[in-house]
């Protein structure tokens, strides 16, 4: 490895604390680079390759090798004037559709137009010019304009990405930013109705795992897992038809379709068109509606490609690149997507277990030795520790799970005083407790931790009115009491989730005894 003068990157790290990439090592890893490097800039590949492969190296050790490998980007400010005027001139002439090629490389003309809706500055010098202007900079030898001849549709996946890149692009823009997700300094509806979709799209997806688990895991509870899928079906208009739909509710509606296509064999026969009517019920809402991200929807729900995990996670992996560009790679959402991307490709034979470890300890590296370190422990860094013992447990790794949370926040005063203030999180962590425990047949234990993360879901009805978390929690308290003979209290905690049910069937509109 070789050691850069250039400064730290974005996961603030000193440069004498980092190991930098050597020629072996890009070798190695050309071809995610350049998959990368297709799909966004030079910065969000440099986070990216530290943060999910820990992989570290300078924007110009990047550049020397983007040059032997022959790739070119365009966004130099003159060559992107260049291109436009081009554009203006063919278009002015009647001529038919161009294409433009930089190095003997296609142009993405979309990522043209995303560069310029980036540059506020550069996007109103374009428009001030006249066709006709004389050229400020001469035109390049490199840039070459031309007619090609008619070339095939693009790929689903190359569909998919670009609708997915359209529409995050175009809800982070300033200044049509459909999202607000910082605290302003005053009362902002923008804010709060960011703010209460995020909660819904998570709060949806625990419910569809909770209803599947009904549907699969024994004791079959076929009656409970329908009435919870009449929720969320009732609430998906909510969800899919606001201007602030989370920007992770695509990814959680697609960790789902993927879990019903890998359950759909054990599924009870009645059920299992469930997966078909989701992604018709969705892709009919959002082109009814119109909705700021349709189209997306609707490549979405054809794209049969889009319902395996590892394109989930690409998908969340292009999504992730242009959040980061707009918010920072530590953002709370980023983080987020990022977890999203690491969690579709959980289950069997899916993705190699030690390079999902290494994508979590990169992410949990990334946010503890940036800019916002120890002083600003909060729902990220949970999350995170929520979503790696997750992992840790699918491998049959139970102790390893539970010492991880104890260690980073249970043990630490200072981190468990930060609780309160993210409840979702807080939840996570100490379901995820139990669940480890019910795992190791430590049964009393499990109950413990099970009942604090009950007191904390509660919490969060009275915050938020979200009551995923409530459901789980019961159903695992239920597991946990039943499993020591407590039948008394296991049937006390199904009376009350049965109370629940019927009360959220009141609240999104649905009859207790409709069919």
């Amino acid at each position: 490895m070789s050691t850069s003068p250039e400064s730290a990157g974005s996961n603030g790290l000193p440069a004498k604390a980092r190991k930098w990439a050597s020629d072996d090592s890009f070798t190695r890893h050309r071809k995610s680079i350049t998959e990368l490097y297709s799909t966004m800039t030079l910065p969000n590949l440099l986070q990216t390759m530290e943060r999910e492969h820990n992989f570290f190296a300078t924007p110009k050790m990047y550049k020397t090798r983007f040059r032997r490998w022959g790739l070119w980007k365009h966004n130099q400010a003159s060559t992107v004037v260049e291109i436009v005027r081009l554009q203006r001139e063919r278009d002015a002439a009647h001529k038919p559709t161009t294409e433009i090629l930089l190095h003997g490389q296609r142009v993405d003309l979309a990522r043209v137009d995303a560069y310029l809706r980036r540059n506020d500055k550069m996007r109103r010098y374009v428009s001030s010019l006249p066709t006709s202007a004389p050229h400020r900079h001469p035109p390049t030898a490199a840039l070459i304009c031309r007619t090609p001849s008619p070339s095939p549709s693009p790929s689903p996946e190359e569909s998919l990405y670009r609708a997915i890149r359209t529409y995050y692009a175009s809800s982070l823009s300033t200044p049509s930013r459909t999202w607000v997700f910082d605290p302003p300094t005053s009362p902002s509806p923008a804010h709060t109705s960011t703010t209460h979709h995020l909660h819904l799209a998570q709060t949806l997806w625990l419910r569809f795992r909770t209803a599947l688990n009904h549907l699969v895991r024994p004791p079959l509870n076929l009656a409970l897992a329908a009435r919870l899928l009449r929720i969320v079906f009732a609430e998906l208009t909510t969800a899919l038809l606001s201007p602030f739909a989370s920007p992770l509710l695509p990814f959680w509606i697609l960790h789902v379709v993927v879990l019903l296509r890998e359950a759909h064999p054990a599924l009870p026969p009645e059920f299992r068109p469930l997966e078909a009517q989701l992604l018709r019920h969705v892709a009919d809402l959002t082109a009814a509606a119109r909705t700021p991200g349709w189209e997306m929807w609707r490549v979405l729900c054809r794209s049969s490609a889009a319902r395996e995990r590892w394109h989930v996670r690409r998908c969340a992996e292009v999504a992730g690149a242009e959040v980061a560009a707009a918010l920072g790679g530590t953002h709370a959402v980023a983080v987020d997507l990022g977890l999203a991307g690491v969690l579709a490709g959980t289950g069997t034979g899916a993705e190699d277990a030690g390079e999902k470890s290494r994508r979590y300890a990169a992410l949990w590296e990334t946010l503890s030795g940036g800019e916002q370190g120890e002083g600003e422990f909060d729902g990220r860094h949970m999350d995170v520790l929520a979503c790696w013992a997750v992992h840790l447990r699918q491998h049959r790794r139970y102790e390893e799970a539970e010492e991880l949370i104890l260690r980073e926040v249970l043990r630490r005063p200072e981190r468990m005083a930060k609780l309160h203030a993210c409840l979702g999180s807080a939840f996570n962590l100490h379901i995820m407790l139990a669940t480890v425990n019910i795992d190791m047949e430590r049964y009393p234990a499990a109950e413990g931790y099970c009942r604090k993360a009950l007191v904390i879901a509660k919490m969060q009805v009275e915050a938020t009115s979200d009551d995923g978390d409530l459901f789980e929690g019961l159903d695992t308290l239920e597991t946990c009491l039943r499993a020591q003979d407590k039948h008394e209290e296991a049937d006390g905690v199904v009376l009350e989730r049965e109370t629940v049910v019927k009360q959220t069937l009141e609240k999104v509109g649905e009859k207790e005894d409709s069919v």
